[in-house]
């Protein structure tokens, strides 16, 4: 699997789930830049490689067009806290990074560049290029 910017926070859990109960093994492999809820998919690969010049950007996410009444507002927002625990502990469990480093981190768009994607094991490799996993 290639990963590519953004999506759906749902959609995403949904798919590591999948990949990472899968008896098949499943690689990873950023080619440019991975973000958002793409940075989960590919942090749910049993191997993750990235590009050299490939980079990460890990965030909480935005919240567009939200709407209806006060209570349907107030209960958005408690489960949106509960999805940001998720979140947090996903990126937790899959790299060397802390909570605290996470929620420091994630308050903003965080880029993650160079050495500290190997460093916090975000990806196992920094390849040159990906033909050798498509041939």
């Amino acid at each position: 699997m290639i990963a590519s910017p953004g999506g759906a926070l749902e959609c995403a859990e949904s798919l590591c789930n999948i990949m990472e109960i899968s008896e098949t093994p499943i690689w990873t492999i950023g080619i440019g830049c991975v973000a958002s809820a793409a940075s989960l998919i590919f942090l749910a690969g049993h191997k993750r490689y990235i590009l050299q010049n490939g980079y990460f950007i890990l965030h909480k996410g935005s919240v567009n067009k939200l709407s209806g009444s006060a209570d349907e507002v107030r209960a958005f927002f408690a489960d949106y806290e509960k999805q940001l625990d998720s979140l947090r502990d996903y990126y937790v469990s899959h790299t060397k990074y802390t909570k605290e480093e996470i929620d420091s981190g994630i308050s903003g768009d965080w880029y993650v560049r160079g050495e500290e994607i190997l460093e916090k094991g975000i990806a196992d490799e920094k390849i040159k290029d990906i033909g050798v996993f498509i041939s």
